[in-house]
This record gives C-alpha cells, structure tokens and sequence, in this order.
C-alpha cells in the first residue's frame, strides 16, 4: 500500500481552503435567484397588475387541469378547460413556462 508523501499531503490541505472559499462565493452570491410567488424572472420590469393576477389565474386552472388530462402546450390547455382566457398584452401571447406556469412569451415565438 503506497503512503502519502509530506508534499502531496500539503497540496491537498492547501486546496481544501480555497475549495471552501469558493463555494462559500458561489453559494452567497445572489445570482439569478427567482421569487416563488412572482411570476415574472428576476431583472424584468414589473407587468400592469391586471396582467399579473390574469397569469395567476390561468396557472391556477392549468394546475386544476393537469391531473385530469395530458396538456403539453397552452392550445392543448385551452382545448380541455372552460377558463376564460382575457387577450394577452399587445405583441405577446400565453405559454406554459417551467413550473407549470402561465407565461407571457413574445408573439413572434414559436
């Protein structure tokens, strides 16, 4: 059985320290962190508050739906449940986002 030599034994405990350092950096930095409740990703400008309790809303039907049926985009949502579903904001249009959430993605977007 091979030993550890004094000098690869230094190189180890010297290394442990700026492993910790860095990961302590990563960890405190506040980064692209996102509010459970928002719906919106950190670092874009708040929506009309109309908007907001609309995609609320409509994410709220969606989690009803789900169980019951096989959705996998917002037309197949729309096709199985009976929310009414106000126009989206001009240029925009609905989209199920992570989380299953109700998202407003631009228009062009496929």
């Amino acid at each position: 059985m091979k030993t550890a030599t004094p000098h690869s034994r230094g190189r180890l405990t010297t290394s442990i320290p700026a492993i910790f350092a860095a990961l302590l950096v990563i960890i405190s930095t506040p980064g692209c962190q996102k509010k459970s409740g928002s719906p919106l990703p950190v670092g874009l400008k708040p929506m009309d508050p109309q908007v907001v309790e609309n995609l609320a809303k409509l994410t709220y039907e969606l989690r009803r739906a789900t169980p019951r049926h096989n959705i996998t985009n917002f037309d197949g949502f729309l096709a199985v449940s009976q929310a009414e579903v106000p126009p989206p904001p001009p240029g925009q249009k609905y989209a199920i986002g992570q989380g299953w959430r109700i998202v407003l993605v631009d228009a062009s977007a496929k």
